[in-house]
């Protein structure tokens, strides 16, 4: 990491992004994510069967079994986005904190400094130090890395709370310390 002891990410992590993480931990690992591609795949390939059979038979049952199948896939989806926005509306107490994470050459130091001010609750700042071995796994998106603990516990490090090239220097680090256990989901 050049001159500098630490990488550091500062800022709130804000509804969003707990929305992001929760549909991320659902379609994680590629083989659920291959799977589902799949079944949709199959769904509106049988459905679309079913619809052109029946405009050419002018059979209004088969029409009416395509639109149903894909009305239910439809219906799916919006249930599984309003599932993600009802967990992540429990979790607002968090909202209102300032996430500090400094990344080191074999850990990092994460401190929560939450606001009193729109906090109607007393909660006290926390924070942990974490040695990169200690993780589960660590995934890198677009957005985010997301440095699971364990299967419940994840720090969520958006990297717009970052300078670009000190996100970029940090996936490099954690390519070669983490190795195997770090995760590219870009």
């Amino acid at each position: 990491m050049k001159d500098r002891k630490y990488l550091i990410s500062r800022g709130k992590i804000v509804l969003s992004d707990y929305r992001e993480f929760s549909t991320f931990n659902l379609c994680r690992n590629k083989f659920s994510r291959v799977l589902r591609t799949l079944f949709v795949f199959w769904v509106v390939a049988i459905s679309a069967y079913f619809a052109v059979v029946g405009f050419l038979s002018q059979n209004s049952m088969l029409i009416l079994i395509g639109g149903v199948l894909l009305l239910c896939l439809g219906s799916f989806f919006a249930l599984l986005r309003k599932h993600v926005k009802t967990v992540c509306v429990k979790k607002q107490q968090y909202l209102y904190a300032t996430h500090e994470v400094q990344f080191g050459k074999n850990g990092m130091i994460y401190s929560v400094l939450f606001d009193p001010a729109h906090n109607s609750y007393k909660q006290e700042d926390t924070q942990d130090d974490f040695f990169y071995s200690d993780f589960m796994a660590v995934y890198e998106t677009r957005g985010f890395f997301y440095f699971y603990i364990d299967k419940k516990s994840t720090i969520i490090v958006p990297k717009r709370n970052m300078m670009p090239a000190d996100s970029m220097e940090l996936s490099a680090l954690l390519a070669k310390t983490v190795e195997k256990k770090f995760i590219r989901c870009i």
